[in-house]
């Protein structure tokens, strides 16, 4: 799974499976702030931009692959307690 995290004095976090992370302080995400997410995948390649933030990512570590899974690769977002996830727009433009 493909982590992307909040930081604490805003920014992200990508951290990919059993590799690396890095950090993104630069991007503004912050907890109860509206923000604007797009996150383009292949196998081996992420790009996710947040608020006009945006990197492409290429390791071998980058995949949604989870032999674990028995629901087959997917994007899931997750909250803590009491957290409520809203999305305004959601687009996919091709899934295979």
């Amino acid at each position: 799974m493909i982590g992307l995290e909040i930081l604490e004095d805003e920014g992200h976090r990508i951290k990919l499976p059993d590799g690396p992370f890095f950090l993104e302080p630069k991007s503004d995400m912050a907890l109860n702030k509206w923000i604007d997410l797009v996150i383009e995948y292949e196998l081996g390649r992420v790009r996710i931009e947040v608020n006009d933030h945006g990197k492409t990512y290429v390791h071998e570590k980058v995949t949604m692959v989870n032999p674990k899974d028995k629901h087959g690769p997917r994007f899931t977002f997750k909250g803590g307690p009491d957290c409520q996830i809203l999305f305004d727009s959601v687009r996919i433009w091709e899934c295979n």
